[in-house]
This record gives C-alpha cells, sequence and structure tokens, in this order.
C-alpha cells in the first residue's frame, strides 16, 4: 500500500508504503531495494513501534531492516516505510536511476526498475498492491493496475504557524485590513496549486508500479474490437486512432503466434521527456513524445506489445 505525492516545483517524491512480508527461512532480518536517491526517515511495524534499518555500505540501493524478533518460515510480518527524496544528479544516484524516475515541472515518470518503493527479487516478484498518487490539479495519472472511483480532491495543507520570535502583532495593535479592488487583487490559484489524488488497484499479483504524470488528454479509441485509452499531449490527440489501428494489427499478429492476451485493453501514453524512450509494463506501453510521430512507429509498438508476453505472462524465474 503506497501512497505518494510528486511536488513538481522542488522535483520530490515523498512517500508512505506499507508492505508485507512472508519470510521463505526462518530470519529477523528484511532486506528490501530502494532508490539511493531516497533517504528514508523512519520504517515502523504496524503498531508505530520504530525498527532498526540500515544502508548498505557496498550497495546503498539495498536497505536491512532487522526485527526484534525472528520470524518463523512461512509466516508473515508487515512493515511501514517513510521516505523522501529528489530523482536529480549523479552525485548519490546511478545515471540508470535517475533516468528511470524523473520529477520536473512539465510531468513525472516513476518506472517500476527504479526501486521508488520497497522492493524484493527484482524483478521476478510479483505482488498485488494499491497506489496513491497525488499530484498538482493540472496533471494525468497513467500507470498500472485499474483505477478506482474519481481522482480526488486534496485538501491544501494549513499554512504554518510563525515562530514565537516572529509572532505577529495581538489582534488590539493590528493594522485595519485595506479592502483590496478587484484591479490589485492578486490571480485566482492556478490548476497548479491544487492536489490531486489518483488511486490505483492492483487485484492479479504482477509487476506492477510504473506510472507517469504529466498534461494528458485521454482519447477512448476502438480498433479491430478492442478498447484502447491513449492518453497524449492535447496538440497530438488527433493521433489516438493510428496508434490504437496499429497496436491492433499488432496484437492481431502475436495472438496468433503466442495465443491471446487475458487482457487486451492496452493503454498507451506518452511518457516525459527526461527519461527513457519507451517503456512497458503490464496492460501499459510508454512511448516518449520524441518518438511520438503522426504516424506510429510499428516496430516500436511491436517491440513493447511483445513485452506483454515476453516479461508479463513469461517472466523471470528468479533475480
Amino acid at each position: 500500500d503506497v501512497r505518494a505525492s510528486l511536488d513538481t516545483v522542488g522535483q520530490v517524491l515523498t512517500a508512505q508504503a506499507k508492505v508485507d512480508f512472508t519470510a521463505n527461512v526462518a530470519s529477523r532480518v528484511v532486506e528490501v531495494e530502494l532508490n539511493r536517491n531516497l533517504k528514508v526517515n523512519s520504517v515502523s511495524d504496524t503498531t508505530g513501534k520504530a525498527v532498526l534499518f540500515d544502508r548498505g555500505e557496498n550497495d546503498p540501493e539495498k536497505l536491512r531492516v532487522t526485527l526484534p524478533d525472528v520470524v518463523p518460515a512461512g509466516a508473515s510480518v508487515t512493515l511501514q516505510f517513510d521516505y523522501s527524496g529528489a530523482f536529480t544528479g549523479d552525485a548519490i544516484g546511478s545515471p540508470s536511476s535517475a533516468r528511470l524516475a524523473s520529477i520536473g515541472k512539465n510531468g513525472a515518470s516513476l518506472l517500476l526498475p527504479a526501486r521508488w518503493f520497497p522492493l524484493t527479487d527484482f524483478p521476478a516478484n510479483r505482488y498485488t498492491a494499491e497506489f496513491r498518487i497525488e499530484v498538482p490539479g493540472n496533471m494525468v495519472v497513467v500507470g498500472t493496475g485499474t483505477t478506482t472511483g474519481v481522482p480526488a480532491s486534496v485538501p491544501p495543507q494549513p499554512a504554518a504557524q510563525p515562530a514565537i520570535g516572529n509572532a505577529a502583532p495581538a489582534i488590539g495593535n493590528a493594522a485595519p485590513a485595506t479592502p483590496m479592488s478587484p484591479r490589485t487583487a492578486p490571480p485566482p490559484p492556478s490548476l497548479e496549486n491544487e492536489r490531486i489524488l489518483y488511486t490505483f488497484r492492483v487485484d492479479k499479483m504482477e509487476a506492477a508500479g510504473t506510472f507517469v504524470a504529466a498534461p494528458l488528454q485521454l482519447s477512448p479509441v476502438r480498433a479491430q474490437g478492442i478498447e484502447f485509452s491513449v492518453y497524449t499531449s492535447p496538440a497530438t490527440a488527433d493521433t489516438a486512432q493510428s496508434y490504437a489501428d496499429a497496436l491492433a494489427r499488432i496484437l492481431d499478429y502475436y495472438n496468433s503466434e503466442f495465443g491471446p492476451l487475458p487482457q487486451p485493453n492496452l493503454t498507451i501514453a506518452q511518457i516525459p521527456d527526461g527519461t527513457v524512450s519507451s517503456y512497458a509494463a503490464p496492460g501499459l506501453l510508454l512511448v516518449s513524445p520524441r518518438l511520438w510521430g503522426s504516424k506510429p512507429n510499428d516496430r516500436l509498438l511491436a517491440d513493447l506489445a511483445a513485452q506483454q508476453w515476453w516479461g508479463g505472462q513469461v517472466q523471470a524465474a528468479s533475480p
């Protein structure tokens, strides 16, 4: 259960993750992978009691959590992680991790290999999950899983109270408020100052956890009897049908070669610039705007679609 807030101005991720682990062998150590750019503020159990943790010296993406008691093989334990950070620069992060996760003013991408939430046995692990992602109101979140309900408006955070040393004057000494005319009043806040929460549920065990956020426009289109969700910039919305037609032809061929997909209703979306040029996740195909032409790149779409079988239906047996 992951709740993440994206600050596109400060380019920072703030997140909390509650994860259920099952012990393969009796142990009191839980080892997870988490992007080295993310600072872990705390790890606790379900009662809120702090649990000891440390980063690996040789591999800072490894996070070791030491439990107070040994967990028997087959038993489960739930841990809550609180963490935050920015996916910028190479000083503390590898170039690959910086490219797989990116937050900027024009959009954000959180790809699963970036390990932006605690993972074990990547890339072999599969799991159910719920992801709740908060973004500015001018952005749309697209990703793995099924959206639940409509995006919810997040109430603004209350303004911080002034420190005692800088306390405001007492009411009796306060200067009378001067009425502000409409000409001098500040403009109303833009959608960038609003916050919207998107919720995605993953009920079937899969390698979920890939998301993009950007000012995208949804075009639901139909091709060869299949419903596709195509997310593009408003300027390229007229290409949605051609991409759906191309993908439908590709799926028709692969269905005859490999067997039909259980859920052929795929989502195609533009991934913000500054990250990978393309990426495939369960039920999701991502293409960068610089590769998104008026005529679809059939070879690129074919490669991404093939990963719904080879990587999705057929997966790694171990790391």
